[in-house]
């Protein structure tokens, strides 16, 4: 099994832990998060890079800062925080191959409103962006894998990725096509 993330920062830490303690704030829990739901609060990639008893402090350190905002205001600082990542509101593939030397395989394409945004699979970090105004592309989808063609407008290129799922996470199906907003 590979290891997508192996270390965070205190920095990646403390925003981990705000986030599990809006999460709390929003089901309108004004007591303190037990250790058991905080196990639930963190995303299971970061938990395990900590141990639970170290989490405590963190999400409880938030939840001191955070108390004071009603589950309207949790829910809204939350939303806010996790739609500014970067890869917010992608439909991701697996890229088993591409036709650009450049874009390493496998990784992952995920397709949003920024562009198409090539991640290394390993770390998580974006190695290659295309802005999603130099693009259009169309999915062709084939039995168990698809093909993924992407034109780029100025200077015209033409890439070509092969994925290894025929949908994606919040539902593209066969045939349907990426027009990115003009």
């Amino acid at each position: 099994m590979m290891k997508l993330v192996e270390h965070i920062s205190d920095e990646q830490a403390q925003s981990i832990a705000k986030l599990a303690a809006l999460q709390h704030r929003t089901q309108s829990m004004a007591y303190p998060p037990t250790l058991r739901e905080i196990q639930e609060l963190i995303p299971p990639t970061f938990a395990r890079l900590k141990r639970m008893e170290d989490w405590l402090p963190l999400v409880l350190q938030q939840h001191r800062l955070l108390n004071t905002l009603n589950p309207h205001q949790a829910r809204s600082q939350f939303l806010g925080l996790v739609s500014a990542l970067p890869l917010f509101g992608s439909s991701s593939f697996l890229v088993e191959s591409c036709s650009d030397g450049a874009i390493s395989t496998p990784c992952l394409l995920a397709v949003n409103a920024s562009g198409l945004n090539f991640v290394n699979l390993q770390n998580h970090v974006r190695f290659s962006l295309v802005p999603q105004q130099r693009f259009a592309a169309h999915v062709c989808f084939f039995s168990a894998c698809f093909h993924l063609c992407v034109f780029f407008s100025l200077p015209f290129h033409f890439y070509s990725c092969t994925c290894s799922s025929t949908k994606s996470h919040d539902g593209l199906y066969p045939q349907q096509q990426y027009n990115p907003p003009s």
